[in-house]
């Protein structure tokens, strides 16, 4: 009797551990102990060359930006220009950028055509590829930028799927939001889609192609059932290969910034 009370004893004993150390977390951070920290980052996570897409609103020069940043690990800009799709060609001469550890930033950049950006605040994501942030110019225009990192390599395949699109329009003859979706096969073959304007526009995508070189950049074009042909003049793929962003011209005169996400 005795025997069986002592390994009772134990194995209430063994359980009320495991509770006590389940309760405290034990296990969360895989040392049985601390709980998974949230990613931190530093000023060196801009380092490299990043792909920026944007959409001016407001201002005196509506319209898509898109071009490249380059920045070292100080945070310090050393390169990269950007074109206006009014055909504005600026190149980057200098300026700064800042992350803090939650990963938000600000800075500001000059250009050889006397345009001041100050990038009032943006959002580093968690793989460190990619973020957006929000500026302004002296010359009063107001930009969403999206930045995604060079780096990985990239084939046509990766384009193989449904991909959900948002975008907005800036500029041209109906400025607005889109949303819907684009498939395309493994050669990059545009074989189905559609997508809803805010004035209430909807139109199937019926053809089209797109194309992605190893960097990840991306070109193409599709084609409506309402008469609408879109233009992609440049995007760029992250390396998750799960996202991308890119801008376009319809030939309506719309101006359009998209993010595209892959579904499952």
């Amino acid at each position: 009797m005795k025997s069986i009370l002592k390994v009772t004893e134990a194995v209430v004993l063994s359980l009320f551990f495991l509770f006590s150390l389940t309760a405290c977390g034990g296990g969360d951070g895989g040392d049985g102990v601390s709980p998974t920290p949230t990613p931190a980052f530093t000023t060196s996570d801009l380092s490299g060359t990043w792909y920026v897409h944007g959409v001016s609103s407001g201002g005196t020069n509506p319209g898509t930006i898109r071009g490249t940043v380059v920045a070292n690990s100080s945070g310090q800009i050393t390169g990269g220009s950007y074109i206006h799709s009014d055909g504005t060609v600026a190149t980057l001469t200098g300026g700064a950028l800042t992350i803090n550890e939650a990963g938000v930033l600000s800075g500001n950049a000059t250009t050889d055509i006397g345009i001041n950006i100050s990038v009032i605040s943006g959002k580093m994501e968690a793989s460190k590829n990619m973020l957006s942030f929000v500026d302004a110019t002296d010359f009063g225009e107001l930009d969403l930028v999206i930045a995604i990192k060079a780096g990985s390599s990239f084939t046509t395949s990766d384009l193989s799927g449904t991909w959900y699109v948002h975008g907005v329009s800036s500029g041209g003859t109906n400025p607005g939001t889109i949303r819907g979706t684009v498939v395309a096969n493994s050669s990059g073959q545009i074989t189905g889609g559609s997508y809803i304007h805010s004035d209430g526009t909807v139109a199937t995508l019926t053809g089209g192609a797109l194309t992605i070189n190893e960097a990840g950049v991306l070109s193409g074009n599709a084609t409506t059932d309402i008469g609408i042909n879109i233009s992609v003049i440049s995007g760029k793929m992250e390396a998750s290969k799960n996202m991308l962003s890119f801008v376009d011209a319809t030939d309506f005169g719309e101006l359009d910034l998209v993010i595209a996400i892959k579904g499952n």
